[in-house]
């Protein structure tokens, strides 16, 4: 499977958080499966960090070498990705998501072939195949 993180996804897989699931571990793990990261995510975390250093004391920098280092693919932002925001569907009462950020990362799952993995519950709002919520 072709898998994309969301940004806490990756941050706690090398912070080897106890926050990450067992479940995205053996998925991380598993050799079968390619894991990607999102420039997105590199952009998010470098805007976190300029912004509040204490809060998010990893910059863009550090999270790509980790990722680069792991084997992570980059997934690059393009043309298609978002193109495919005006796509995504909700589920009936489900509100849409306000980060554009997590909504970017629906929109490059989708138009990629990827199931994009998040904690964030608001995202399972989303009438989307490629979203899984842990």
């Amino acid at each position: 499977m072709n898998l994309l993180l969301d940004t806490h996804m990756l941050i706690w897989t090398f912070l080897d958080s106890e926050k990450l699931p067992t479940f995205v571990r053996n998925l991380i793990a598993d050799y079968q499966n390619t894991i990607y990261f999102s420039m997105a995510s590199m952009w998010e975390v470098e805007i976190k960090h300029i912004k509040n250093p204490v809060q998010m004391p990893y910059g863009a920098e550090l999270l790509h070498e980790l990722c680069v280092e792991a084997d992570f693919k980059c997934l690059d932002i393009d043309f298609s990705h978002i193109m495919a925001l005006h796509t995504l569907s909700l589920l009936l009462g489900a509100k849409q998501h306000h980060d554009p950020f997590d909504r970017l990362l629906i929109s490059q799952a989708k138009a990629s072939d990827m199931i994009l993995i998040t904690h964030d519950k608001l995202l399972s709002g989303y009438d989307e195949p490629c979203v899984y919520t842990v």
